[in-house]
């Protein structure tokens, strides 16, 4: 981008620097990058969701449980 230089070394002091239009350039290809990342995010939440409701429910064998419960 022009006027950038060092993308690097870019801080809050080089952003507020920066004129409106590379300002506006930068936050629109922030978040162009980023929708993809929310997406897949998304996405993979719902199949975890999916998955849980698919999963068998089954009783756990290895419970041990006292034969006398007056002896505590």
């Amino acid at each position: 981008m022009p006027g950038l230089g060092n993308v690097a070394e870019l801080g809050p002091q080089h952003l507020a620097a920066l004129p409106a239009e590379a300002q506006a350039m930068l936050a629109h290809t922030v978040s162009t990058a980023l929708r993809p990342i929310y997406a897949i995010a998304a996405a993979l939440a719902f199949a975890g969701l999916l998955f849980a409701f698919l999963l068998e429910e089954l009783p756990l064998e290895s419970r041990h449980t006292p034969r006398n419960p007056d002896h505590a």
